[in-house]
């Protein structure tokens, strides 16, 4: 949390090719963390065959914001 969203965006990149990184991956999903974070957490997802960390995406989807609903 200490580096720029920009760099937390390009790790969270290569977070999605590590074993395991499914919690972390959709804990940064959360609508507290920086736009550019969410985005990149959720592109992140969307990588991963595991679907079970969409459930809460997809509640949330109608009020969330045009940026993160492309993804």
């Amino acid at each position: 949390g200490k580096q720029s969203p920009a760099m937390r965006a390009k790790a969270i990149a290569l977070l999605a090719y590590a074993q395991g990184a499914q919690e972390e991956i959709r804990r940064l999903t959360d609508r507290e963390q920086d736009q550019s974070v969410r985005v990149a957490a959720i592109g992140a997802l969307s990588q991963l065959a595991e679907t079970e960390h969409w459930r809460p995406l997809l509640d949330g989807f109608p009020s969330d914001t045009r940026n993160a609903r492309p993804c």
